[in-house]
């Protein structure tokens, strides 16, 4: 989780980053709630290093899996 995401990473997380226990089958969707994100906050996910839709958050995760959290970024 990057950004302003970062408070919303389990206290063993360190460096933006942390592993999470899933059971099996479990989706981008559990990851999320796992995490605590609020659904009124922007972000954007990164999965297995592809920018993914709301569409394909019931995508199942397997071990190993990389899902990346971010806050939209402004820029000029």
């Amino acid at each position: 989780m990057l950004g302003g995401l970062r408070v919303f990473l389990p206290t063993a997380g360190e460096f933006s980053r942390c592993d999470l226990q899933l059971n099996e089958g479990a989706t981008i969707n559990d990851v999320i709630a796992k995490v605590g994100l609020a659904d009124d906050r922007p972000f954007f996910i990164m999965f297995d290093g592809k920018k993914i839709q709301e569409e394909d958050y019931g995508t199942p995760l397997k071990e190993g899996d990389e899902v990346i959290m971010f806050p939209p970024v402004k820029g000029g």
